[in-house]
């Protein structure tokens, strides 16, 4: 009950006892010594056993010890002793693994934390994502998904099995390469307008999306093929130089953390 053993001596020490427990590099350590009960003769008492603790009253137990020398027409003395002695149960080692990462370090993308059992099980597991080998806020799941703010980081995860009775044990992963970039997608955006001498065009870029980060544009208004100066809105005025010639524009769609693109519009008809 107690993880530790008992040690008793015959009449040749008084019949003492002492409780051993286990000390650094496993060596037994005494933890406690007990001078005989004093109403126990000091008779030849080679055997002793204590009761386990599910059979205690009243915070008690039951103590034997066995007199080889049958005196009195019995072999048996009785006493009782505190459950728990006062000592709070050593606590054991847990069997543990090196946690793995499975994923793509990419920006955008979710990597899973991958253990072997822990033993004796069930073990509970908790998981703390890490950064450069620095804690990332939150992120204390079994998978987590990369974000622009790990973009050029190297990621690990540090796994704590828990389980009464034993020590609690940490594990860390080895790191992953460094994140790389993460991929905007979106449709191609197109002008939207009248091709008319003093009529507005403008972009319609569509939904882009880069994992929850923030996309922004950028506009460059084209004339057959060749950038308008100052034209750099999501709108454009057309005026008298314009007409007769085809409008486009070229877009630059951009994301912290992911690479950049660059998207045409096709060209309107010509200007009226």
């Amino acid at each position: 009950d107690l993880h530790r053993m008992w040690a008793h001596c015959d009449n040749t020490c008084g019949n003492a006892t002492t409780l051993l427990g286990i000390g650094a590099g496993g060596h037994f350590v005494v933890e406690r010594s007990y001078k005989s009960p004093a109403n126990l003769p000091n008779y030849n008492l080679e055997g002793f056993a204590v009761a386990p603790a599910s059979t205690a009253t009243d915070g008690r137990r039951e103590v034997l010890w066995a007199d080889d020398g049958n005196r009195f027409g019995h072999s048996l003395w009785s006493g009782s002793i505190d459950v728990d002695l006062g000592l709070v149960a050593p606590s054991r080692p847990l069997t543990t693994s090196t946690p793995r990462i499975a994923g793509v370090p990419r920006v955008g993308h979710t990597l899973v934390a991958t253990t072997t059992a822990w033993q004796p099980a069930p073990v509970r597991l908790s998981y703390q994502w890490l950064a450069g080998g620095k804690p990332i806020a939150g992120a204390t799941a079994r998978t987590f998904k990369l974000t622009s703010a790990q973009w050029t980081r190297r990621i690990s995860v540090r796994v704590t099995g828990s389980k009464d009775g034993f020590t609690t044990a940490s594990r860390t992963s080895a790191m992953t390469r460094t994140v790389q970039r993460g991929t905007i997608t979106g449709p191609r955006p197109r002008v939207v307008g009248v091709p008319r001498v003093g009529h507005t065009l403008r972009v319609a870029t569509g939904v882009w999306r880069a994992d929850g980060d923030r996309v922004s544009f950028g506009y460059r208004w084209l004339s057959d093929g060749r950038a308008i100066r100052s034209a750099t809105s999501p709108s454009l005025r057309l005026t008298r130089a314009l007409r007769g010639h085809r409008i486009s524009v070229k877009v630059v769609i951009r994301a912290a953390g992911h690479t950049s693109l660059t998207r045409g519009t096709a060209p309107t008809g010509r200007v009226r």
